[in-house]
């Protein structure tokens, strides 16, 4: 591996010269219009939930109405589930 070559753009492009910020997060808005789902802040931002957890709340928050989201029906899409469901609590 000799070199690697970023793809990402340095900054994101602003409306306006000088209206983008020189750090922080830099947010670029796609108008999705099919297959997205809306996920609220107080689940995205929970102070007490691990990262795990609120992936598997997004991944719940995604399935069709009637889905099934019982441990044996998530286990199999998520590697953390097994190891979750192997360790007893405490």
């Amino acid at each position: 591996m000799d070199s690697q070559k970023g793809t990402a753009v340095v900054r994101a492009p602003g409306r306006n010269p000088g209206d983008t910020p020189r750090s922080g997060v830099i947010h670029v808005n796609v108008r999705h219009t099919r297959r997205f789902t809306v996920v609220g802040n107080h689940l995205a931002q929970h102070p007490e939930m691990s990262l795990v957890a609120i992936g598997h709340g997004v991944r719940v928050q995604s399935l069709p109405t009637g889905s099934r989201i019982g441990i044996r029906d998530l286990a199999p899409r998520f590697a953390e589930s097994r190891r979750s469901r192997a360790t007893p609590p405490g």
